[in-house]
């Protein structure tokens, strides 16, 4: 008798922007330990991805949709002070 593996179960919470809990950074930190935390948190950060990357996907591409809606992109172009006299 073979078993069936568990189908993964998906997750569909929406990605927080902000954490929840405000995640106070200590000033007094080296800059080696600072750089060590950095390093901890982009190495955890690629772990999940690599893990949930189907189940995160489809909520981060609606939150940055839903963004691109609520504001829209400035598309008026600002002239720029060139000066024309330039001698080359």
């Amino acid at each position: 008798m073979t078993r069936r593996p568990k189908p993964q179960r998906k997750l569909r919470r929406k990605p927080k922007s902000k954490p929840s809990i405000p995640l106070p950074v200590p000033h007094d930190w080296s800059d080696q330990q600072a750089l060590a935390v950095y390093d901890f948190c982009s190495a955890l950060q690629e772990l999940i991805w690599r893990r949930y990357r189907h189940a995160l996907i489809d909520p981060i591409l609606q939150a940055q949709f839903q963004a691109g809606r609520s504001n829209p992109t400035d598309t008026r172009t600002d002239p720029l002070p060139f000066d024309d006299d330039a001698q080359f």
